[in-house]
């Protein structure tokens, strides 16, 4: 399913789509050398997503 599609999706199912980390931690995904919920890619900007973990 294209992003720009799910980007118009509710909330609820973007999340039952995989868009969502689980626990313990499963499923999260690097933005900018930043691990993320991956939910932060279908925000306008995603490199302003919450920082997890930085690797240096």
């Amino acid at each position: 399913m294209p992003l720009d599609v799910v980007k118009q999706l509710p909330d609820r199912v973007q999340r039952l789509l995989g868009y969502e980390a689980s626990p313990p931690f499963m499923g999260w995904i690097e933005v900018d050398g930043v691990m993320t919920d991956p939910h932060h890619v279908l925000e306008d900007d995603p490199s302003s997503a919450r920082t997890a973990v930085t690797y240096e």
